[in-house]
């Protein structure tokens, strides 16, 4: 029980790489808020855990102030405290640097940037009163290479692995640690569907990605979920500031 009785949000936990976060939280101990844009997809999130009673759902998109304030409030209000915050809502919209819109741009670092930080300041009078205080960013591979037809998503993870380390540096003598990780293409979760979806010739690429892994497997979000479970725990207790390469050896 790595996480026993310590307190949790996480955001765009409704499926994906959130909710698998989520479920290894509550299964090693945590009480968690479950955040997704609708109150339908955080509660269904929420049966599917092995704990449902440890958990409670915030509705709401991650960029208006009054969900952000909720997420805090509820985390404390409910469980007397607030140790880890997850930020990993995001949104994916393909395009390319010399087309996509500006609007898409500034929507993409709104969720993928701004949102994780309005989050972080909400939370940070609970986290400076926890013992074992953690920030884990989800980034991505991408971040560190970049990816033509992805563009605004690629850059806004690089920002967020930025704000990651200006955090880790400024959040420290507060006893918080931040840290990213970059997970490679995990094709289960929705995101990745519906890009797939979108552009079938892209399924040939991913299925190439993961045949040339060096572990011979896709990346699963389940993978994602014990890094995360890992920096929240007093394993990683002298971690911070680092970006977690979880591709399994992919490039």
């Amino acid at each position: 029980m790595l996480l026993q009785d310590r307190a949790a949000i996480v955001t765009g936990a409704g499926s994906g790489l959130g909710k698998a976060i989520a479920r290894a939280f509550v299964r090693n101990g945590a009480r968690v808020v479950v955040n997704d844009l609708t109150m339908e997809a955080a509660q269904q999130a929420i049966t599917e855990m092995p704990f449902p009673e440890r958990c409670v759902a915030v509705a709401g998109s991650v960029t208006a102030a009054e969900t952000i304030r909720a997420l805090a409030a509820t985390c404390v209000d409910s469980f007397g405290r607030l140790d880890i915050v997850v930020n990993n809502a995001a949104i994916l919209p393909p395009g390319l640097v010399k087309t996509q819109a500006v609007a898409d741009w500034k929507q993409t670092f709104e969720v993928n940037v701004l949102a994780p930080l309005a989050l972080v300041q909400a939370a940070l009078p609970a986290l400076k009163r926890s013992p074992a205080a953690r920030v884990i960013n989800i980034s991505g591979e991408i971040a560190l290479s970049g990816m033509m037809f992805q563009a605004a998503y690629g850059a806004s993870k690089a920002a967020l692995n930025s704000l990651t380390k200006s955090m880790s540096r400024a959040l420290g003598k507060y006893g918080v640690s931040v840290n990213s990780i970059c997970p490679g293409i995990v094709t289960e979760t929705n995101m990745v569907q519906e890009f797939v979806r979108d552009r079938p010739e892209y399924a040939a690429a991913f299925k190439l990605y993961h045949e040339n892994s060096p572990l011979g497997r896709g990346l699963r979000a389940t993978d994602i979920a014990d890094v995360a479970l890992m920096l929240a725990s007093d394993q990683a207790a002298f971690l911070t500031g680092q970006f977690v390469r979880a591709n399994g050896g992919a490039c």
